[in-house]
């Protein structure tokens, strides 16, 4: 999914690529265990930046357990070089993912707010 926060690398070169991605994940029930991810994406190109993938938060309860009302709130981050021959936009990308479960979670996705933020930043390095 689109998150909305894009940014255009104008020219080529190498870019290091900087994103902290703030995520929620919680209320679950018996049986789940599910992540948001995060990645980057070359709009330009129509491909995944390489090696460019984070878990951002999980939640895992297991079978035989009671289910419960927990919620996790944490921040990945994704930090790599990425060249270019010419300007691209790049744009942050998030998905909630379900590992093996049989259980659900009420909400999943990602925030920005005064106590934590959601970033996307470059510097050019050569």
């Amino acid at each position: 999914m689109d998150t909305g926060l894009s940014l255009v690398l104008p020219a080529a070169g190498t870019y290091h690529l900087d994103a902290v991605v703030r995520g929620t994940i919680g209320w679950m029930t018996q049986g789940e265990n599910a992540f948001v991810g995060a990645r980057l994406f070359d709009v330009s190109a129509g491909a995944v930046v390489p090696d460019s993938g984070a878990i951002v938060v999980q939640i895992a309860e297991y079978p035989g357990t009671a289910a419960t009302g927990l919620g996790w709130n944490s921040s990945g981050a994704i930090s790599i070089e990425y060249a270019i021959t010419s300007p691209r936009t790049i744009r942050l990308e998030a998905a909630r993912h379900d590992i093996n479960s049989s259980g659900t979670t009420d909400y999943a996705g990602l925030s920005s707010d005064d106590n934590a933020r959601t970033t996307l930043r470059y510097r050019r390095v050569a």
